[in-house]
C-alpha cells in the first residue's frame, strides 16, 4: 500500500525529471505538500514512528527533484496543542533547487504536538500557490481525519469550481477504511489521486518503482470514492414519484459509511425524490411517507446499495404496497359503514376494523389505522393482523401478507350470524327486554355481554354454544336461562324464549367441560368483545401447526380471561417479583385464589388452617380490565391483566383515567403451591357460588 503513497509524492515532485518533450513538462507543475504535524503522527508502524517513516520518505523523494519545479511546504498541529489555528507556511513555494534543502530540514525539524485541521490547510496551500490564476497541485500527507469542524468534501468542490486547473492528491497514511473513505472526498472533488499507505517496505518499493516509470498512472479504487446517486422513492412500482411535499428521510446510525452532507430532498421539477454523493456501501433509513390523509401516511425502514463505479447511480424503490380490506358480516352480507344494521347492544351495530404490524410474531400495540369497516390504505409490505369487532359483541382475528409492488385485497369476513331473540312473557313479547351472554354457567355478572334484543335489534354472534339469560328487566325467575346453539353456517336466525326456561345438566355439562372456551381472550377494536378463532383456525384440541399461523391464539398475550388467571397468587406491592422465600411466605400466609368461574377470593391462615377473607365477582369491562365486587359493597377493585405479573387496583370506569392506586400480583409456584394445605381447598370448597 506505501508504494501507492511514494507514487503521489513522485508525481506532485519529479515531474521535471522526465524529458523536455514529454506530455507533461516539468515547469508546468506547481506544488504544496501539506504535511501532518499533528499528535497522532507518534504513533508506530512496524516499530517506528509515523513521524519518523513521513520524515525518511519525504527526503528520499525530494531528493530526486529538479531545480525548475515550483515547490513548498506547509504544516499543521506541530506548535501548539487542542488548537485548530496551528497552520504554517513552513517554506513558501519556490524554485525547489532553493526550496528542497530547506523544505527537509524542516520537516526533520517537526515535533508532532496538536490536532488535524486539513481543510484549513488545504485551502492555505491552495491560496499559496494563487490556485485561481495558476495550475496548481496540493499533496496532503496526513494520518487522520478532519478534527476542528470542517468539510474537506464541501472544500474539494469549492476549489474544484474556482481553480484554473487544481489538483489535490491525498496520501492516507496509516488509515483505516473508513477513515479513508472520509477524506477520499479532497482528491475525488478535484481530480486527484486517494492512496492509502501501510508500511516502510511498502514505501521504498514504491520509490524504487515510480522514479523508473513516472507516467504510469496509479489504479484508483473506486471503492473509496464517492459517487452521484439519485434516489427515486415511490408508494408501488407503478405510482408518481414522490418528492420533499411528501417524505421524511432519516439515515440509521447503524450505517458503516458517513451519510453525504449534500444529501436533499428534490421537488417534482426534479428527476429523482433526492440526490446526494454517497460513498460505496449498503445505507439503512427510514422513511416516513406523509399524506393528505391518515390513509397514506406510513413510516418504513428501507436499505440500498450505492456499488463502486463512475457516473451516477439511479435507484428505484417502490416503498409500500396497496391493501384493500373489503369487511363482511358474513358471506353475501357486505358491511356498509354509511348504513350501519341494527344491533342489539346499542341501537346500530357498527363494525369497527384495526390493522397491526407483526414483526418476528409480535403484534404492535399500535394500529396502523383503525376504520369503520373496510378500508384502502398504501403500507410497507409484511405481516399484519387484521383485527374486527361487530356491535362491541364479537372479535376475529387474522394475520395476512401484504406483497410489496401492487394490491393485495382481503376480504374480511366476520362469519356471524344475525340472532333475533324475543323473550316471552304471558305468551307475548316482553317490553323492557334486557339480554345477556355468557362463555360459562351463568353467575350473577359474569356475562360478557348485555344488550336488550327486540324483533327489531338483533345480535351478531359466531358459531357455537352460548348460554343467555333474557327476559323483562326485573322479572326474576319469569327470565330464561338457554344455551342457544348458533351454526357452523351463518346465517338468520330468529327465536322467540318462553318465560321461565333453564339450563339443563346437560347444558350445564357443556358450559363447564374442559373443552369448552369459545372467549379465547376479551379484546377488541373501540370495544372489547369476545375472540372467537375463525372455522379454519379451530386446533379441535390440537397443537396448531406453525407453519399456518393464521391466528395469533398460539402466541403470548397478556391474560384475558380467568382460565389465564386461575390459580393462586401473592400481593407483592410495587416489586417486580421476589425471591423463592419471599414467595413461599405470601402463598403460605395471604395468598388469593381466582377460580376459573370468574370468583376471586382472598385467604387469610388463622390457627385452624386456611379461612375465607372476602369474596368477589369478577366481570369482565369494555377496557381489557376485569371489575371485582363483592356483593353488597360499593368498593370496586380492578384486575388489570398485564403479563406476567397482573395488577389489583381500586376503583373502576370511573376512576381509570385518573390515578390508582395498584399492587402486582406473582404466581405462586409449585413449592409454594405446596404449602397450601387441604384447608386452603376446603375454604375454597366452602365458599358459596
Amino acid at each position: 500500500m506505501l508504494k501507492r503513497f511514494a507514487l503521489i509524492l513522485a508525481a506532485a515532485s519529479l515531474t521535471l525529471t522526465q524529458p523536455a518533450n514529454a506530455q507533461q513538462t516539468q515547469s508546468s507543475r506547481n506544488v504544496m505538500v501539506v504535511f501532518d504535524g499533528s499528535g497522532s503522527m507518534w504513533g508506530q508502524i512496524e516499530g517506528r514512528a509515523k513521524i519518523e517513516i513521513a520524515r525518511d520518505v519525504l527526503s528520499s523523494v525530494l531528493g530526486e527533484t529538479t531545480s525548475n519545479m515550483t515547490i513548498g511546504m506547509i504544516a499543521y498541529g506541530h506548535r501548539k496543542k487542542g488548537q485548530c489555528s496551528d497552520i504554517e507556511t513552513v517554506v513558501a513555494p519556490g524554485p525547489a533547487a532553493s526550496t528542497v534543502p530547506e523544505m527537509i530540514a524542516r520537516a526533520n525539524a517537526i515535533k508532532p504536538k496538536g490536532k488535524t485541521p486539513l481543510s484549513d490547510a488545504v485551502r492555505k496551500a491552495a491560496e499559496s500557490l494563487r490556485y485561481t490564476e495558476n495550475e496548481a497541485t496540493v499533496v496532503l500527507v496526513t494520518d487522520g481525519i478532519e478534527t476542528c469542524n470542517a468539510d474537506p468534501c464541501a472544500l474539494a468542490t469549492e476549489l474544484e469550481e474556482s481553480g484554473v486547473d487544481f489538483t489535490t492528491h491525498v496520501v492516507g497514511f496509516g488509515l483505516s477504511k473508513d477513515e479513508g473513505r472520509q477524506v477520499a472526498c479532497l482528491a475525488a472533488n478535484t481530480g486527484g489521486k486517494f492512496i492509502s499507505a501501510d508500511d516502510a517496505d511498502e514505501l521504498k518499493a514504491a520509490l524504487d518503482e515510480t522514479l523508473s516509470d513516472f507516467e504510469e498512472e496509479p489504479e484508483i479504487d473506486q471503492a473509496v470514492l464517492p459517487r452521484n446517486v439519485q434516489l427515486t422513492l415511490r408508494d408501488t412500482s407503478n405510482s408518481e414519484m414522490l418528492t420533499k411535499r411528501h417524505l421524511e428521510v432519516t439515515p440509521d446510525d447503524s450505517n458503516a459509511q458517513p451519510w453525504p452532507s449534500d444529501f436533499q430532498l428534490s421537488y417534482e421539477s426534479a428527476p429523482s425524490s433526492a440526490e446526494g454523493r454517497f460513498l460505496p456501501g449498503t445505507y439503512a433509513i427510514s422513511v416516513r411517507r406523509a399524506g393528505t390523509g391518515r390513509a397514506e401516511e406510513y413510516t418504513a425502514p428501507l436499505t440500498f446499495t450505492v456499488e463502486p463505479g463512475e457516473g451516477v447511480q439511479v435507484i428505484d424503490i417502490a416503498m409500500a404496497a396497496r391493501l384493500k380490506v373489503n369487511a363482511f358480516i358474513r358471506a353475501g352480507l357486505p358491511y356498509d359503514p354509511k348504513n350501519p344494521p341494527a344491533g342489539g347492544v346499542k341501537n346500530s351495530a357498527y363494525l369497527y376494523v384495526a390493522l397491526y404490524p407483526v414483526e418476528n410474531d409480535v403484534v404492535s400495540e399500535q394500529p396502523v389505522i383503525i376504520e369503520e369497516g373496510g378500508f384502502e390504505i398504501g403500507v410497507p409490505p409484511g405481516r399484519y393482523l387484521l383485527r374486527g369487532t361487530m356491535d362491541r359483541t364479537t372479535t376475529r382475528e387474522r394475520e395476512i401478507d401484504v406483497d410489496a409492488g401492487g394490491l393485495t385485497e382481503i376480504d374480511f369476513d366476520m362469519d356471524l350470524s344475525t340472532v333475533t331473540l324475543v323473550a316471552q312473557q304471558d305468551g307475548q313479547a316482553t317490553d323492557r327486554q334486557t339480554t345477556y351472554f355468557y362463555d360459562k354457567p351463568p353467575a350473577g355478572r359474569n356475562y360478557w355481554r348485555g344488550g336488550f334484543g327486540s324483533t327489531e335489534n338483533p345480535f351478531y354472534l359466531p358459531a357455537g354454544q352460548w348460554a343467555v339469560n333474557l327476559g323483562r328487566e326485573g322479572g326474576g325467575k319469569r327470565r330464561s336461562e338457554i344455551l342457544l346453539e348458533v351454526p357452523a353456517t351463518a346465517s338468520a336466525i330468529n327465536l322467540a324464549v318462553p318465560e321461565g326456561q333453564t339450563l339443563s345438566e346437560a347444558d350445564l355439562s357443556a358450559l363447564t367441560a374442559p373443552s369448552y372456551r369459545p372467549c379465547k381472550a376479551y379484546v377488541g377494536v373501540r370495544h372489547t368483545g369476545c375472540l372467537v378463532p375463525f372455522a379454519d383456525q379451530q386446533s379441535d384440541g390440537k397443537e396448531q401447526a406453525k407453519s399456518e399461523p393464521d391466528t395469533l391464539e398460539n402466541k403470548p398475550r397478556a391474560m384475558s380471561t380467568f382460565a389465564d388467571f386461575q390459580g393462586f397468587w401473592a400481593r407483592i406491592g410495587n416489586r417486580e417479583g421476589v425471591d423463592p422465600d419471599q414467595l413461599a411466605q405470601l402463598c403460605t400466609s395471604t395468598p388469593l385464589a381466582i377460580l376459573q368461574d370468574g370468583r376471586m377470593i382472598d385467604l387469610r391462615r388463622s390457627a385452624e388452617g386456611f379461612i375465607q377473607k372476602d369474596q368477589r365477582a369478577c366481570v369482565p369491562h369494555e377496557s381489557g380490565e376485569f371489575d371485582c365486587k363483592p356483593e353488597g359493597a360499593a368498593l370496586l377493585i380492578s384486575l388489570v391483566p398485564d403479563a406476567p405479573n397482573p395488577q389489583l387496583c381500586l376503583g373502576g370506569p370511573d376512576g381509570r383515567s385518573g390515578s390508582r392506586l395498584c399492587a402486582r400480583m406473582q404466581r405462586c409456584d409449585a413449592d409454594a403451591f405446596a404449602g397450601l394445605d387441604q384447608s386452603a381447598r376446603d375454604a375454597l370448597e366452602a365458599a358459596p357460588r
